[in-house]
């Protein structure tokens, strides 16, 4: 039986393979499309020995203070592995809110990924050394505070934000690693 070369939390990775490659896949998951299955399925139709490292949980539970604190510190530990890797690329992915699931609610949609793109651009350029890895942003039309976020990285990185679909920016991940 072949290893599976997906990686969902909780199950961590101590160690990666020599010379293997690692997409970890950033981006928001409450609220948001099943953005994460479909971009497993792209990546690994198009190079089936990526190692996909993804937030999203398989099976939901109900909300724990100590899960909470624990699936933050997986987060944490398989983004500095990815981003410390030099075969590594922290995917940023960022679609609209699904309206569907929630009509009326009224949080800060993909909070906690808008902080992750600025720790991880801020990372990357201020100590290539230490963090060897590459990011890559892209969003669709209609996420909320998009303009914002473009004018920031550009302003402050010369990055520009890849727009269009999760296909094409899967292709263009794969492509920088």
């Amino acid at each position: 039986m072949k290893k599976s070369k997906v990686v969902h939390y909780p199950k961590k990775i101590k160690n990666l393979p020599v010379d293997c490659k690692v997409v970890y896949l950033a981006g928001p998951v409450k609220h948001a499309p099943d953005w994460h299955s479909r971009a497993i399925k792209i990546i690994h139709d198009i190079d089936p020995e990526v190692i996909i490292i993804s937030p999203k949980k398989l099976v939901l539970s109900g909300f724990h203070m100590t899960e909470w604190y624990k699936e933050c510190a997986w987060i944490k530990y398989h983004m500095d592995l990815t981003g410390g890797y030099a075969k590594g690329v922290i995917m940023f992915w960022c679609p609209p809110m699904e309206c569907q699931e929630r009509p009326n609610y009224n949080g800060s949609y993909a909070q906690s990924t808008r902080y992750e793109v600025g720790k991880w651009f801020t990372r990357l350029n201020e100590n290539p050394q230490e963090w060897p890895g590459k990011v890559i942003m892209g969003m669709e039309h209609g996420f909320s505070g998009a303009r914002y976020v473009d004018f920031d990285l550009k302003a402050d990185y010369g990055v520009e934000i890849f727009w269009g679909d999760l296909q094409e920016f899967c292709y263009k991940t794969l492509e920088i690693i």
